[in-house]
């Protein structure tokens, strides 16, 4: 269960941050579709399980170091450059994204949750993965070193034999 556990943490971190995003999900290349097909709020964060070596470390438990890449992607709401007459907050609405980038990263560097076997996050790349007229997508990929027991089989518990009083 290390991989559910781990998107859920991830998710839930996000969710309790409070920090504007509308929509998590895991990654299944939404941001491919023609723009009035992407059905999903933004600012949204879509979550990839990417690259992973797994190693043995002892018998039945496994170590996996994974390269997992949160897409962010939001509306492209504004012009970043200075234009003499336009609204005051013209450009901080354009950087918007940038500041939920920063958001995110704030949360989520060193987060880990050893209960469920995920160790720490480093954030390790940054990528602008698409942008059109309409949105911005960032993709940050983060490194998180999960360890699995799910090789391991379920303990059985033998109930206690009834013994039966027998009188004649």
């Amino acid at each position: 269960m290390i991989h559910a556990d781990c998107y859920r943490a991830i998710a839930q971190r996000l969710i309790d941050a409070n920090i504007g995003i509308k929509y998590i999900d895991m990654w299944n290349n939404q941001t491919q579709f023609e723009e009035d097909d992407m059905d999903f709020n933004r600012p949204a964060v879509f979550i990839e399980f990417s690259v992973a070596p797994v190693r043995e470390l002892t018998f039945k438990v496994h170590e996996l170091v994974y390269q997992i890449k949160l897409h962010v992607v939001s509306d492209l709401n504004s012009e970043t450059a200075w234009v003499e007459g336009a609204p005051a907050n013209m450009q901080d609405i354009a950087l918007e994204h940038f500041e939920m980038i920063d958001l995110i990263t704030f949360q989520l560097c060193g987060y880990g949750k050893e209960e469920i076997g995920m160790g720490q996050m480093t954030w390790v790349g940054m990528e602008v993965a698409q942008e059109s007229t309409n949105i911005i997508e960032h993709i940050m990929t983060w490194q998180v070193r999960l360890t699995t027991k799910v090789a391991q089989p379920k303990m059985v518990v033998k109930q206690p034999k009834k013994t039966v009083n027998v009188t004649f």
